[in-house]
């Protein structure tokens, strides 16, 4: 299931609910437990853990296999500001030594 980025989190994970629900069917709690392995790659990894946690879907979940999931954070969030600072004060330049143009 690809991830929106124009959507939250937890409403990626209400649409992972209803294709896991759909898959299962009328099984029972019973009939789910432990029958779910996720594998989720960057924000899928964040999508899954809201899934499991948030939504107490836990039970259903025999592994959670994350690959690239920014679980701390992104490590680039210093980066925009010192970037912006640079280009404020004339540092940006574009092609051929000229100005890049508009503003951030």
């Amino acid at each position: 299931m690809p991830f929106d980025f124009r959507r939250s989190i937890t409403e990626a994970a209400e649409r992972l609910d209803v294709v896991v629900n759909a898959h299962f069917g009328d099984a029972s709690e019973a009939e789910r437990a432990g029958r779910v392995i996720v594998v989720g790659h960057s924000m899928g990894g964040l999508v899954a853990r809201v899934w499991m946690g948030l939504l107490g879907r836990w039970p259903w979940c025999r592994a959670l296999i994350t690959l690239g999931t920014p679980h701390r954070g992104a490590p680039a969030v210093g980066v925009l500001p010192a970037a912006a600072t640079a280009a404020a004060q004339g540092h940006g330049r574009g092609n051929e030594g000229e100005e890049c143009g508009g503003e951030l």
